[in-house]
């Protein structure tokens, strides 16, 4: 409790000689208590407005502290996906590049497969062909043998005239034996 002034004390006197109100009766018992509180407030009430400043302070710079972190965070966040967008571009590239190597070594092979193939059945038809004509060669001269070892038709009539004429036991056989003969001479000369 604050101590009594020389203001106080008077007050007091003033109150108890019966010149003072119900008001300065309170003042005297409460006056000093009261004062006390209202500075104590007033007191509390500057700390509060310093904290609250303090406290608005420390959440703007909080603010922009987080904003800076955040604006880093973007342009590294960017600067990552610029990098990424490159690496991919990059990456198909060298996929493309390496697909069309593939492809390109595919058709060559295969290019090189059906040359060769081509050869290969060009050689085989060539063979082929060659085969054919050896074999018609030597079919065409065993024909060729064949009619000089049979019997034609002219001969085997003068047989069969031959065989008949002697079954029946007819002596001009040598007649027309030699006939015959004379005859067949004739058209083999003329043939050749």
């Amino acid at each position: 409790m604050k101590k009594s002034t020389k203001g106080d004390v008077q007050d007091a006197q003033d109150v108890i000689t019966g010149g003072g109100s119900i008001d300065q009766i309170r003042e005297i018992l409460f006056g000093g208590m009261q004062r006390d509180l209202a500075h104590q407030l007033d007191l509390i009430e500057k700390q509060f407005e310093r904290e609250k400043l303090d406290r608005i302070k420390l959440i703007e710079n909080t603010k922009k502290s987080l904003e800076q972190k955040v604006q880093k965070l973007s342009e590294n966040l960017g600067a990552k996906l610029d990098q990424l967008k490159t690496d991919l571009k990059d990456s198909q590239k060298e996929n493309r590049s390496a697909l069309n190597d593939v492809s390109k070594e595919l058709n060559d092979n295969i290019s090189s497969s059906h040359e060769e193939l081509s050869q290969n059945l060009s050689e085989q038809a060539e063979d082929l062909r060659s085969a054919i004509e050896t074999m018609r060669t030597e079919l065409e001269r065993a024909l060729e043998n064949l009619d000089d070892d049979k019997t034609g038709r002219a001969d085997l009539g003068d047989y069969l005239l031959e065989i008949a004429m002697r079954l029946k036991g007819d002596s001009t056989l040598n007649a027309i034996t030699s006939s015959v003969t004379e005859v067949r001479n004739a058209n083999s000369n003329d043939q050749s």
